[in-house]
């Protein structure tokens, strides 16, 4: 997920508004203030027009090559899935899919899925640290 404050610091570092920088993307402003809110974060295909805007990595502009370290990284990742499980979790209309809302048993399957997903890249994680 991206860091929110990323974005912003990103745009005003080339001193864009967010309207500027919503009419290169071709998106509203609303969009880019609701990324820099951390109300939504911006689609692969946005992170990619970003990095070309920005002229920085998608890791840059998703905040992670400021992390430091890998565990620092894995743990900003981490932060980011518990938010969206706890959003998923605790709002009504979280996920539309085809434009209507996700019934609970659809949710609970998908929050079981990343929840499964998290472990998983977890013990990956693990055993490669563990082989350096």
């Amino acid at each position: 997920m991206v860091t929110p404050n990323n974005i912003k610091s990103l745009r005003e570092a080339r001193h864009l508004t967010q309207a500027q920088l919503a009419e290169q993307l071709g998106v509203s402003y609303q969009a880019v203030s609701a990324w820099e809110n951390g109300l939504k974060t911006p689609r692969v295909g946005m992170l990619e027009k970003l990095s070309q805007i920005f002229q920085v990595s998608k890791a840059q502009v998703m905040g992670w090559e400021e992390a430091g370290s890998a565990k620092e990284a894995a743990q900003d990742i981490q932060k980011s899935l518990d938010h969206i499980l706890s959003t998923l979790e605790n709002e009504q209309a979280a996920l539309l899919f085809d434009g209507r809302p996700l019934d609970d048993e659809t949710k609970k399957l998908l929050i079981a899925s990343l929840e499964h997903s998290i472990q998983m890249a977890k013990i990956v994680t693990e055993e490669k640290n563990a082989s350096h």
